[in-house]
């Protein structure tokens, strides 16, 4: 765990106990989980009217959003 180590010697007095305390419990042993994705499509719009996530200006057919 050298990112935990490398934090631990960084920090001051104050939060090297509570990161301490923070990874008390750690197991590190446990190996981590690979990542695992799966790449989905679907025709249409992929995100709703009113939610966001999109720049310019609103369509209208879709209706404005705040």
């Amino acid at each position: 765990m050298p990112l935990i180590k490398q934090r631990l010697a960084v920090a001051n007095p104050v939060a090297g106990a509570v990161l301490k305390l923070n990874y008390l419990r750690l197991d590190r042993d446990e190996q981590s989980r690979p990542a695992e994705y799966q790449r989905v499509w679907k025709p249409g719009l992929t995100i709703q009217p009113g939610e966001g996530g999109r720049s310019g200006p609103p369509r209208p057919e879709l209706g404005t959003t705040s």
